[in-house]
Formats: C-alpha cells, structure tokens, sequence
C-alpha cells in the first residue's frame, strides 16, 4: 500500500480541498478529506474495542480507516454538526457533543501516524498567555503584556502604556474577527464592563510594517504587509509582497514551533526600527489569501511537507507491518 494523506477541517474548506488536489497532483500519493462538520449527516463513523476492527470516519466520497494513514493534517474540528430544520435544540446539541467526543477517541486511539499538528500541540498553542512565554523564552521580543480583569490593575498598565490595545483571548468558534482596537478612556472608566472577564491588554508596537509567516516544518515564508491601521486584516487592499527573513530570525520562529510542539503555524510579527516584534501564532491560520496577493507557494509548501511525513512514515511503519 503507498502512503497516505488525510485532511482533517470542514466540509468546504478552501485549504482543504486545493492541498488534497496537489497532493494528488504533485506527488501522486492517495489523499482524503475527512469533513468534520457532516459526520452526523454522512455517517460513516465506528470504532470497536477489537483491534481487528476497522476505525473509520466518513471521506468526501466513502470512508477511511484512520489505521491506514500515515499522515494527518489536523487543521479544522467543528464539533457542530448541521441537522434538519426543527430538530430539538437539546437533541442537536447532544448530537455535536457525541460527535465531538467518539471523533477526539477514535483519533487518540486509532490514528499511528504523524500528526501536522497533534490535537494536544494545537489546542495549548490556542492558548495567547503560552503562545508569549514560548516567544519569549526563545529570545524574541513580545509586547509588554497584562491579561486582567482587575479595574485597578488594568488602568495602572495603560497608565503605563499610553496608546495600549486590548485584545480578546478566544472567540467564539463561527464569530467574525475581533479586531485589535486601542483602549479608550471612557472603557477605562466602566468597572462594570473591565471586571467581567479577562482580556488582553498589550503595549502599542507603532508602526506599518507587518510581518505574516508561515512556517511549516523546516521552511519559512514571509509576507510584509505596509498598512497604516492597527489591525490589517480588516482592510486586504494595502500592499503584500513577498519578504525575506534573515537565518536568525528563521532560527528564532522555528525554535517557537517547538516550544509549542508543533510541525507548522502561521506567525504575525511587526517590524520596528529596533527589529522584530512578536505578536501572534496560529496552529493552523489561514493562508491562501497571502498567496493570492504577494505569490507565495504556501500551498505547494504545505502539499509538499504533508507528502514527506506521510512518506517518512511509510517507510518506518509499512516494513515493520509487512514482516510481522
């Protein structure tokens, strides 16, 4: 049997589907997509106490026993899972929990390959307050930083920062995006609304030159994004162009990934006059709209990287299984 790819997101994933096409195209090995928001309308899924029994979960176009993968791209779970009109709320929550939870047991229990990345990596690598210790302890520089909601706290930080923005710790799964917005006195003034629940609380870093990196196993690829506004997401429009990183920074972003115990992420970072500023990682950020403005071959990349695991794998795995 050759190696096999497996893309774990949703159902109309962009990334999903254009990455399963070059896998298939550039490397002629077997792929799938495995749709995490249609198990309940698919069916499909089955796991059993015997080990002889297969461990399986609905593809785009039949089902996968996740034993037989030697690599998988953990890129979306989407515990809710869409049902009939008039269906009992209570019964379709009870539906997307099961879902959630046999999907999360019978990857834990079945799947032997090599994650990109694994589930625990990338829910902990979610997480802002770890995502800053690991830049941190790497030697890049972070943003000063406070997460409170402690009235007295949080207005002694901006005191201390004029022009600080905050920032929320999650959003909802299925919420737009929660621009980064500068802190405004009459916020500061509501103790109602800064106790209610912990929020980040950062240094301004001034500037429009804005770096997005993907890093995906041992390659690093950088896009500079010139915009004038604190958040750029909000506004596509402004200039993207390809941008190279010197070999100490690569060593820098790379050594993160580790800290974080994953195998790719997409880094945010501004440029100052005085280097490099850490802001963000996401595990599995988006990252077709970077290669549609500056042309960055980042879903080549992640195609590529994907095939060698799986293929890595299948040489370890596949001559152990063939002589036992």
């Amino acid at each position: 049997m050759e190696p096999r790819v497996g893309i774990l997101t949703f159902g109309q994933d962009p990334h999903g589907h254009l990455v399963m096409k070059k896998i298939r195209e550039r490397h002629g090995l077997w792929c799938c997509l495995i749709p995490t928001d249609e198990i309940a309308q698919r069916g499909g899924l089955t796991w059993s106490s015997s080990p002889a029994e297969p461990a399986t979960l609905p593809t785009l176009d039949g089902t996968v026993d996740l034993r037989t993968l030697d690599a998988l791209w953990y890129r979306r779970t989407v515990a809710k899972q869409p049902l009939p009109e008039g269906v009992d709320p209570t019964y379709a929550a009870h539906v997307g929990r099961s879902t959630e939870g046999a999907l999360d047991g019978l990857l834990d229990n079945a799947f032997r390959g090599r994650w990109v990345s694994h589930p625990l990596a990338t829910r902990r690598a979610e997480n802002k307050l770890v995502q800053l210790q690991a830049a941190q302890r790497v030697g890049l520089r972070i943003p000063a930083t406070l997460v409170s909601q402690d009235p007295e706290r949080i207005r002694t930080f901006c005191g201390a920062h004029p022009g600080a923005v905050l920032k929320p710790l999650a959003s909802p799964q299925g919420t737009e995006i929660a621009a980064t917005a500068r802190v405004g006195q009459a916020l500061l003034e509501r103790d109602d609304v800064l106790s209610v629940a912990p929020t980040i609380y950062q240094e301004c870093i001034e500037g429009e030159r804005h770096l997005r990196i993907s890093v995906v196993g041992d390659r690093c690829e950088a896009a500079l994004i010139e915009a004038e506004a604190l958040d750029w997401r909000m506004d596509l429009t402004v200039p993207f162009s390809a941008f190279a990183l010197d070999r100490a920074l690569e060593d820098q972003l790379r050594a993160v990934l580790r800290e974080l115990g994953l195998a790719m992420g997409i880094l945010d970072l501004k440029l100052t006059d005085d280097g490099p500023v850490f802001l963000e990682v996401n595990a599995q950020g988006q990252f077709l709209f970077v290669e549609a403005l500056c042309g960055l071959p980042l879903a080549d990349t992640v195609a590529d990287f994907l095939a060698a695991q799986a293929l890595q794998d299948w040489q370890v795995r596949r001559p152990l299984s063939a002589s036992a």
